[in-house]
């Protein structure tokens, strides 16, 4: 398949992108290529979502998941600010319509403050409807850092960010076999 190289990942969607990038961010040496069967990155799941940028509101505390999660909310919001990617932090409101839901809405707010997921408000029904005013609610909590991005462009610069550090990304190069020929691999 071509010349030499020291990583191959394959897939094009916003974990391959995004992995392909970090190795290059790591080790600027490195000769990296992504392969991706399809026309263009992003063609499946990393280019068709709600695209919500997660705030860690809802993982158990102290998981991997919920620090990950925070942590990379952060990440991202810094690196579409760089790169001037459009998103928007539109906020959500979660909330109880009936009494019974209170004292698990209780337990989310106690468990995404232990998270660190920032901003959060109680509230009560009249602060629900200044945020959201066909919602009728007996509580609620304001989660301000929960936003929107089109997660096709933030893979568009993932891949310019991997061919200025030296890597390729190739479009319409579906992988059909991977072979070990003594200390290297064959893939075509």
């Amino acid at each position: 398949m071509g010349p030499d190289i020291d990583v191959l990942v394959i897939g094009g969607g916003i974990v391959g992108l995004a992995t392909a990038r970090e190795i290059l961010a790591r080790r600027p040496s490195t000769r990296v290529l992504v392969l991706e069967k399809e026309t263009g990155i992003a063609r499946h799941q990393s280019g068709h979502n709600s695209g919500v940028i997660h705030s860690g509101v809802y993982y158990r505390p102290g998981s991997l998941k919920a620090r990950l999660c925070v942590r990379g909310r952060e990440q991202l919001l810094r690196y579409l600010g760089d790169r001037g990617i459009p998103h928007s932090l539109t906020g959500k409101v979660i909330v109880a319509t009936r009494s019974s839901q209170i004292e698990r809405l209780e337990e989310l707010l106690r468990r995404a403050r232990m998270n660190g997921v920032p901003g959060l408000e109680w509230l009560d029904a009249r602060g629900v409807r200044a945020i959201e005013p066909e919602v009728r609610a007996l509580h609620g909590i304001h989660v301000p850092g929960t936003g929107v991005v089109d997660y096709a462009a933030v893979c568009r610069s993932y891949a310019v960010d991997i061919e200025l550090g030296g890597g390729t990304v190739r479009t319409a190069a579906p992988v059909t076999a991977v072979s070990a020929t003594g200390e290297s691999v064959e893939v075509r």
